[in-house]
């Protein structure tokens, strides 16, 4: 209860404070340890619809026993985009695309495209196999550095003699190039099919 009476203590006095803006803040230093590292990083993936597919091309030879007559093989750009990366075919050729053909023992070649090389005679393998009653065959490996837009396709014509009359044989095509990871690797190989009879 107020008495209105002077107290006998000492007289009360305001004292001076310094206002908020001149007070100095606390200064902080950052912390260079991330507590969190799973946060930093998202992975997602992307389909872009953009693929990078190479198909081995084909095609069916009839001759005659003792003439020179056109084979062919070659490639085709079936994917989405440009090929135009060069890779290692083989360590004496490098291209955007190689190909490979592997005759077998009933044909002779007389004619190889310059783009080609002749490679040592080799068991039938992959894609090679069945190529040749005895299982061997001799295979000719070509190239181009030629950029190959999508749809487009690039051959290697060979001159090839029947040394005798024969049927369902035929020469195994392989081709190489820098593809997606999810590319068709059944698409890299085909067949040219040969026949020859007698004159």
């Amino acid at each position: 209860m107020l008495s209105g009476r002077r107290g006998t203590g000492p007289a009360l006095t305001l004292v001076p404070v310094s206002s908020p803006a001149s007070v100095s803040p606390v200064r902080t230093q950052a912390s260079n340890v991330d507590i969190d590292t799973n946060d930093d990083f998202y992975d997602t993936s992307l389909d872009t619809g953009i693929t990078t597919q190479v198909s081995a091309v084909g095609d069916t030879f009839r001759g005659i026993v003792g003439k020179v007559s056109k084979a062919t093989v070659g490639a085709r750009n079936s994917g989405s985009s440009i090929i135009r990366t060069l890779t290692g075919v083989d360590p004496g050729l490098r291209g955007t695309i190689g190909v490979t053909g592997g005759f077998p023992g009933s044909v002779k070649v007389v004619i190889m495209p310059k783009a080609c090389k002749i490679l040592a005679p080799t068991a039938g393998g992959q894609p090679f196999s069945g190529a040749s009653p005895d299982g061997k065959i001799t295979a000719y490996e070509c190239v181009t550095t030629t950029p190959l837009d999508p749809g487009k396709s690039v051959y290697f014509t060979f001159g090839i003699r029947p040394l005798k009359a024969f049927s369902n044989e035929f020469a195994g095509v392989f081709t190489d190039a820098i593809e997606d990871p999810n590319a068709d690797p059944d698409l890299l190989t085909t067949k040219l099919y040969l026949s020859a009879a007698r004159a």
